[in-house]
């Protein structure tokens, strides 16, 4: 009996630090598409839009976001992820469930993301939409949020790209 017990400590240990192997990575049950939409340049507003798509069943948040930019000479990234705020003491200030526009999502549905309006957001996008530089969107939501609200934990992200301009109408005067 203390042969089977020495035993079992002695291999019990190995199994459990055991690195995980290289095929159980778990992919995220989401993918981020983002899209730039006007030029940027001449005082022209360029518009960001996110979407998320799912992989597998996922719940997201696609309201109140904070955006978080950071910048280099030629790649920038915006993280979306939920506001963390604080009141005058300190204390978390939690918001309302429904006002954080949690969607439910099946494999191969979309959501749009409400990109944060911000002169931060505006600066980057408009560089991005003039080619000056490579845009990154990432969206995450972390565990502790996930389970308070229902969502699911999940980082996606992706690089924008330019979408073509619509065709004007021609003009049909003689």
């Amino acid at each position: 009996m203390i042969r089977a017990l020495v035993t079992l400590l002695v291999v019990a240990p190995l199994a459990v630090a055991a690195p995980p192997s290289k095929g159980t990575e778990a992919k995220s049950p989401l993918t981020l598409e983002a899209s730039l939409s006007g030029t940027g340049d001449g005082g022209r507003v360029a518009f960001l839009s996110v979407r998320l798509v799912a992989a597998g069943d996922a719940v997201v948040m696609t309201e109140r976001l904070t955006a978080v930019v950071e910048q280099t000479e030629t790649k920038s990234t915006v993280t979306l992820r939920p506001a963390d705020r604080k009141d005058a003491k300190g204390r978390s200030v939690i918001p309302i469930a429904s006002a954080l526009g949690g969607v439910s999502l099946r494999p191969d549905e979309v959501a749009s993301v409400t990109v944060p309006n911000t002169a931060d957001v505006h600066n980057v996008t408009s560089a991005a939409a003039a080619g000056k530089v490579e845009l990154t969107v990432v969206y995450e939501v972390p565990d502790a949020w996930a389970k308070r609200f229902g969502l699911t934990a999940a980082e996606a992200r992706g690089v924008a790209t330019i979408a073509e301009p619509k065709e004007k109408p021609a003009d049909r005067r003689p």
